[in-house]
C-alpha cells in the first residue's frame, strides 16, 4: 500500500482571480424606468409601478436602482424609455439578485425573459446619452 502524503498551502498564497462571468457587454446609463410586478394569478394588477433608475444593461438584463425590494425569483414587468418621446419598451423578466440598500434603494439584478434586439438595445443606449461600457460589477444576473 503507497503512502499519500498532503502538502500544505502556503498561508500567503494569493486568492485566486475573479473571473467575469457575464456574456454580455454592459453599459452604463441613468435612464428612468419602471417596473410592477406581474401577478401570479390571471387578475389585475395587484400592485403599482414602482419608479427608479437603471444603473447599467445589457441585452439580457438590467441593474435597477428601486426603493422598493423585490425577492429573487420575482416576475416583474419593466418600462423603459424609448427615444421616440413618449414611447417605452415594455419587457418582462425577473429578479435574479438583490443588494442593499444603496444610497436610498435596493439594487435589483434582473434578467429579461427575451433578450433584446440590437435595434432595442441601441436606442435604449441613445436614449440615456451615456452609453459606454460599465466598468461597475453591480448586481445583474450571472451571465449578463
Amino acid at each position: 500500500m503507497s503512502e499519500l502524503t498532503v502538502q500544505p498551502m502556503p498561508a500567503s498564497s494569493p486568492s485566486p482571480p475573479v473571473i467575469e462571468r457575464r456574456a454580455w457587454v454592459r453599459y452604463t446609463t441613468s435612464l428612468d424606468g419602471s417596473c410592477q410586478p406581474i401577478p401570479l394569478h390571471h387578475g389585475p394588477a395587484q400592485e403599482g409601478w414602482w419608479q427608479g433608475k437603471v444603473v447599467n444593461l445589457s441585452a439580457t438584463g438590467l441593474c435597477l436602482n428601486l426603493v422598493r425590494r423585490f425577492e429573487p425569483g420575482t416576475p416583474l414587468i419593466f418600462d423603459l424609455p424609448q427615444s421616440i418621446k413618449g414611447s417605452t419598451w415594455t419587457l418582462t423578466g425577473k429578479v435574479v439578485r438583490v443588494a442593499g440598500p444603496a444610497g436610498g434603494g435596493w439594487l435589483l439584478g434582473c434578467q429579461f425573459d427575451i433578450p433584446l434586439t440590437e435595434v432595442q438595445l441601441s436606442d435604449l443606449i441613445q436614449t440615456t446619452g451615456d452609453g459606454h461600457p460599465s466598468s461597475q460589477t453591480a448586481v445583474e444576473g450571472e451571465d449578463s
